[in-house]
């Protein structure tokens, strides 16, 4: 089978190798909760607002100015929840997107949330984390709930994962029609220079063992072009657009070593190589600390800093709508 071929096919029917192999470690999902930034509040107010989660918590508001296209047109008696949280992890979007409704006063105690997650490692993490989220086992492409059950889908850091006509299929099965489906990740902006440092130290593991599947590679956005059941992709935000959403977060040597060992292809090599990987990423992160304030981006930042450095991420937002 050709390479491109079989990279689709795993996509379509499988748990990526890097993914399950990667991620279902119990020490890993610590380095995942520890290593992995929050989204920026400008992203989840993105896409809080773009798959129109708002009308919901503020269900008595009259929504003024909007237009019909704008709110959800089904008529099922079917919904079970108002959300779902797919390829959920160990709940960094559901615990953001409730975080960001609380702050904006939004009313969220009937908000009717569910979430499914392949990894049982990751599963259990979300479980103990957030007991009241209905959370179930499964895959994009094998989905354990019922036909037009969902109003809005939100995946986080994972649809690059499922990228394909199978799992946009599925996801399509569960909505609402009219429903939507949002896309969010953020990202490390390779435009400051010690991060594409990191980059170049981190890239060649995608390439090992025919390939990882990666947002940056803007692949996953092929099959919205080929499917009938959403309508086009809308990207709220881009790193090619001057009105990018980005965040700066402060990293410790220990926080930046636990964000390197919660990727998938470096969770799942073997210690030795994960050894040699950290040992780079260290000395990145001095050379980084030694730099003189002048001479960097964020000098002013940079005087009572400590032992940290300054991580810029960029976050991106897409939604779609499920066709009615």
């Amino acid at each position: 089978m050709p390479r491109r071929l079989m990279g689709q096919f795993f996509r379509a029917y499988c748990v990526h190798r890097s993914s399950s192999t990667g991620y279902n470690k119990a020490a890993l999902t610590v380095a995942y909760e520890e290593g992995r930034p929050c989204y920026p509040p400008q992203g989840i107010d993105a896409l809080v607002k773009g798959i129109d989660l708002t009308s919901y918590t503020h269900p008595s508001r009259e929504k003024k100015g909007r237009s019909a296209s704008s709110t959800l047109t089904t008529t099922t008696t079917n919904v079970r929840y108002h959300l779902l949280d797919m390829a959920a992890g160990t709940g960094m979007l559901t615990r953001d997107i409730f975080k960001y409704l609380e702050q904006e006063k939004h009313e969220v105690s009937t908000l009717r949330v569910a979430a499914v997650e392949p990894v049982q490692a990751m599963r259990e993490t979300f479980s103990s984390l957030y007991p009241h989220v209905k959370l179930f086992n499964g895959t994009a492409r094998n989905i354990p709930l019922e036909d037009a059950c969902v109003e809005r889908i939100v995946v986080g850091q994972g649809f690059h994962w499922f990228s394909n006509a199978a799992s946009l299929c599925e996801l399509a099965r569960v909505l609402t029609p009219g429903g939507y489906l949002g896309l969010v990740w953020r990202t490390r902006d390779t435009t400051v220079p010690w991060i594409q440092e990191l980059e170049d130290l981190i890239a060649p593991y995608y390439a090992l063992g025919g390939g990882t599947p990666r947002q940056q590679t803007g692949e996953w956005r092929e099959v919205f072009n080929e499917s009938s059941f959403f309508t086009q992709l809308v990207n709220i935000s881009s790193p090619r657009d001057p009105t990018m959403i980005t965040s700066t977060i402060d990293v410790t040597l220990r926080s930046l070593l636990a964000h390197v060992l919660s990727l998938s292809v470096i969770s799942c090599l073997a210690r030795s190589e994960q050894q040699t990987v950290l040992a780079e990423v260290e000395a990145i992160f001095k050379r980084e600390r030694e730099r003189a304030p002048s001479d960097s981006d964020f000098s002013d930042a940079y005087a009572n800093a400590g032992n940290q450095v300054k991580m810029r991420i960029v976050c991106e937002v897409y939604y779609a709508r499920k066709n009615d």
